[in-house]
């Protein structure tokens, strides 16, 4: 059975998680919770009836193991990729036509392994590969910007 990354974008951010309980730990008065936010979401913290509000962007809360593909360059615009290596049959994902499908513009392989995004779905086409543990922010420098519509784990 295939999962699609759509499924698994509802992943929790960990970045935000962690901004509230430092907050708690560091002794702000009044309470710190948090729960799981889309790229770019605002929540706030209350810290004695003052509110602090926080931006979920980029690069905060990457988590090893993981890929990440955003709609602009430079790692912004929505994160519409967010998947863990092993998550897909035989490690092989499509990019969900809605949230991502020639999308892409920068990428983050935050895994061990090698990631191969393909041009077509299926893992046809024209690929390019990103390689364990590295990034691209412009993937129109190597003529790949909005092209991926599905991915591999080569380990």
């Amino acid at each position: 059975m295939r999962k699609n990354i759509s499924a698994m974008h509802t992943a929790a951010r960990a970045g935000v998680v962690l901004a509230a309980a430092t907050m708690a730990v560091v002794g702000l008065a009044g309470s710190a919770s948090a729960e799981a936010a889309p790229e770019g979401s605002v929540v706030g913290f209350s810290t004695s009836g003052k509110a602090i509000p926080v931006r979920v962007v980029g690069t905060a809360g990457l988590l090893s193991g993981r890929f990440y593909g955003w709609e602009d360059n430079n790692f912004s615009g929505d994160r519409w990729v967010d998947v863990a290596e092993g998550a897909c049959s035989a490690n092989k994902c499509e990019i969900d036509w809605w949230d991502g499908d020639n999308e892409i513009s920068s990428v983050s392989n935050e895994s061990s392994c090698k990631v191969r995004l393909w041009a077509n779905d299926g893992w046809t086409g024209r690929f390019y590969d990103v390689p364990a543990h590295s990034s691209n922010g412009n993937l129109s420098q190597v003529g790949f910007d909005n092209e991926a519509e599905s991915l591999e784990f080569i380990c």
